[in-house]
């Protein structure tokens, strides 16, 4: 398994849904035990993983807000949704020199 292979959850603002409205978190490297025998992410690790999300999102709003950040319009808009990915993702760096450079949602959305 490449050392960049990760595990993606998706997340997204309120609507209308545009690209400065939405996030991702990275989880990795993955580990074969992760994954299928087919090279999908296990459906375990999926909803694991989209259920602490929707935890995050209710828990924050309680001491503030989870919130997605644009500095180009100087927005903040909060997550109030998102899906975890059965494909492990790659997070593509905008370093060139750092060493690293496929979705059936299972939507969550935050009460």
């Amino acid at each position: 398994m490449p050392a960049d292979a990760a595990i993606c959850a998706s997340y997204r603002g309120v609507p209308p849904v545009t690209a400065r409205k939405r996030g991702r978190i990275y989880l990795g490297p993955c580990r074969q035990g992760a994954l299928t025998t087919t090279g999908l992410i296990l459906e375990s690790s999926q909803v694991t993983i989209q259920q602490s999300c929707k935890r995050l999102a209710e828990k924050t709003q309680s001491v503030g807000r989870w919130v997605i950040a644009s500095r180009k319009y100087n927005q903040i808009s909060s997550v109030v949704s998102g899906f975890v990915d059965e494909h492990f993702d790659t997070q593509r760096r905008r370093d060139p020199g750092t060493q690293f450079f496929g979705r059936r949602p299972d939507e969550w959305t935050a009460a």
